[in-house]
């Protein structure tokens, strides 16, 4: 048990640190396209408005979204709203920011926890190639962060076990015991953790002398 929740913490601090890898060190550019999905969480709208047109850029980490409202602002007919969501992880998305600013009453509506924070500020040099995005999300997405650390903690688990198998298989070819690594020198039992020595493999005969005649 204690075994698997250590995993299962692996799992979540390695899904943290790829959310951040993603916002500080990947390219950023935004290429969007025409998207015909019309349901979005309740929380990326204006209350009882309606979406005119979305778009929405997919990149390895990132899927981003670009929502606007009716156009019926004059004099050019602008957007009543709009909203910029990015959603971040992998495999899973499990974080994201989202900004709605309302053009009518000309503020912004989200809150801290809707849009993150500000990045690292010794990421400010990479912001000059477009290598860092701006904001750090914080409202999680539960069923990404779920899998994610799922995923994480087996793998984890995975690469856990396959290196006990090579510490084990190493320790009894150089004659220690498997377990705590003690030199064993032909003890049948280890004076430290008390656990058998494993079989050593018997030696091959020696080869028979034949006999050369004259």
């Amino acid at each position: 048990m204690a075994r698997s929740l250590l995993h299962l913490a692996i799992g979540g601090s390695v899904t943290v640190l790829t959310v951040l890898a993603i916002v500080v060190l990947l390219p950023y550019p935004q290429q969007y396209q025409l998207s015909h999905r019309r349901s979005f969480p309740a929380h990326w709208l204006l209350a009882g408005d309606n979406i005119d047109q979305a778009f929405t850029d997919r990149r390895f980490g990132r899927t981003s979204w670009q929502l606007h409202g009716p156009e019926t602002i004059p004099p050019h007919y602008w957007d009543e709203w709009v909203t910029g969501a990015l959603q971040i992880g992998w495999p899973l998305r499990c974080f994201e920011t989202v900004g709605v600013y309302d053009a009518r009453s000309k503020k912004l509506l989200s809150s801290t926890f809707d849009m993150g924070v500000d990045a690292p500020r010794w990421t400010s040099w990479l912001r000059r190639y477009g290598v860092a995005y701006s904001r750090v999300p914080l409202r999680p997405l539960w069923g990404g962060v779920l899998g994610n650390c799922l995923f994480w903690g087996v793998v984890s688990f995975g690469v856990g076990a396959a290196f006990t198998s090579w510490r084990s298989s190493r320790r009894v070819r150089r004659g220690r015991c498997r377990e705590c690594g003690y030199d064993l020198a032909g003890l049948p039992t280890c004076p430290e953790c008390g656990r058998d020595a494993p079989p050593r493999p018997a030696k091959p005969p020696p080869p028979l002398a034949v006999p050369v005649g004259p």
